[in-house]
């Protein structure tokens, strides 16, 4: 196992003056304790934390708002949700 972490040590030090470190950006967010509260047991539930469901949220919302680009409408990106057994759901997101 040491052989791999010093081999990903290795590469990753190697491509840093090719790349650069990433640039992060901290920015402080206020909730309402409800939504809160939503997250912290959606966490629990998936074994992750509150930020992690907040990056993945992000993510979700650039895919639907680049969708919509591609489309060139403003009417929202339908998410369509199938499951068996059950009747499908239709999500309308406003981006």
């Amino acid at each position: 196992m040491a052989d791999i972490d010093t081999a990903v040590e290795e590469i990753a030090s190697s491509l840093m003056p090719v790349v650069g470190p990433p640039e992060l950006h901290k920015y402080p967010l206020v909730v309402p304790e409800y939504l809160f509260d939503k997250y912290q047991s959606v966490a629990e539930y998936h074994h992750t934390t509150v930020v992690d469901l907040i990056r993945r949220a992000m993510k979700l919302f650039l895919l639907f708002a680049e969708i919509e680009l591609e489309i060139e409408d403003d009417t929202g990106v339908e998410l369509i949700v199938r499951r068996p057994g059950k009747e499908d759901q239709v999500y309308v997101f406003q981006v």
